[in-house]
């Protein structure tokens, strides 16, 4: 079982941001997920608003923060 995958919301379809995992700097993952391949990468809103990103499986009552920066 995964958790669903987290759609972002509020963003421009046609801009480019740099995804940043804030909070927690080291997560507690029962298996190895997407964080460290996203952490600090460039996507299209676009792929952010319709594809989104899985989430990982933490354990329960677990948060994570994300920044998200426009890249011009």
């Amino acid at each position: 079982y995964l958790p669903e995958q987290y759609y972002f919301k509020g963003l421009d379809k046609d801009k480019r941001y740099r995804l940043s995992l804030v909070w927690p700097k080291q997560v507690k993952e029962y298996s190895q997920s997407v964080l460290s391949k996203v952490n600090n990468q460039i996507f299209s809103g676009d792929v952010l608003i319709n594809a989104g990103m899985q989430m990982p499986l933490l354990d329960p009552q677990s948060a994570l923060v994300f920044y998200l920066k426009e890249v011009k």
